[in-house]
């Protein structure tokens, strides 16, 4: 008998802007949650592109390295968006929390084996921006040319850049 994995909802706190007709979103997560995200969605729904480590400053004010994850969520159902309002200290961006739905049946959207996992290789936290709404071809667009030109960039630096590249406040978009 095949057990299936079975899967839990949960949310990120998240900061958003709009990009052509898709919606970005960038925060910071915990890891464990990250590679539940990965098994919970498969390859399929949830596109996952090369980030790097980037540099962060933690609520202590030191700098260290966390890893940015890129991804796109290919079903926007899968994800439901509250609003929290626009005050939240990122210039052009409103707060949000992001609702990750897990599929209703596990054989929906095969996990993905999370078991080379060890909790040594599992970051405490992680950086993250996810987009919904973008097509196949405006993925690799968005990914590749342009999130790609300031992987190099601080953490503190994407929202500046996101607005740069063509990223506008959700009222106005």
């Amino acid at each position: 008998m095949t057990t299936r994995p079975t899967f839990r909802s949960f949310s990120w706190s998240a900061y958003h802007c709009n990009y052509s007709e898709a919606e970005v979103y960038i925060g910071l997560a915990p890891g464990l949650e990250d590679i539940s995200l990965r098994r919970m969605f498969g390859d399929e729904l949830l596109r996952k592109f090369p980030g790097r480590d980037i540099p962060i400053t933690d609520s202590a004010g030191a700098p260290r390295e966390v890893p940015l994850r890129l991804y796109a969520l290919r079903d926007a159902a899968m994800c439901d968006v509250e609003s929290l309002g626009a005050a939240g200290g990122v210039e052009g961006f409103h707060r949000v929390k992001l609702h990750f739905k897990p599929p209703k049946r596990a054989d929906d959207h095969p996990a993905k084996d999370a078991s080379a996992h060890s909790p040594e290789e599992t970051p405490k936290v992680i950086a993250f921006l996810i987009t919904l709404g973008l097509t196949r071809e405006q993925e690799e667009h968005f990914f590749t040319d342009i999130v790609g030109e300031f992987l190099d960039h601080s953490w503190s630096s994407l929202p500046k850049l996101l607005r740069e590249v063509g990223c506008a406040e959700p009222s106005t978009a």
